[in-house]
């Protein structure tokens, strides 16, 4: 039997330097967290999109589409 995570956990694709789909499509994200916990991305310092994990902690989410850039911070929290 799975066992829902006890904290925010990401795929380890998503990590430092990593590089994201730019617009015209859109970059979808994942991991895992305490059932039900809500999970923010924040872009730059403003929320760029929110999701719920599952019964079983999985969450996803997809970013709006972005122009091509550099620099970018990317913040993933779990309340």
């Amino acid at each position: 039997m799975f066992a829902p995570p006890t904290a925010l956990t990401l795929p380890r694709v998503l990590d430092s330097d990593m590089v994201l789909q730019r617009g015209p499509k859109a970059a979808r994200l994942w991991g895992w967290a305490k059932s039900r916990e809500t999970v923010t991305a924040r872009l730059d310092g403003a929320v760029a999109g929110a999701a719920t994990a599952d019964a079983s902690g999985l969450w996803n989410l997809t970013l709006p589409p972005q122009a091509a850039s550099t620099n970018r911070t990317l913040a993933i929290n779990a309340t």
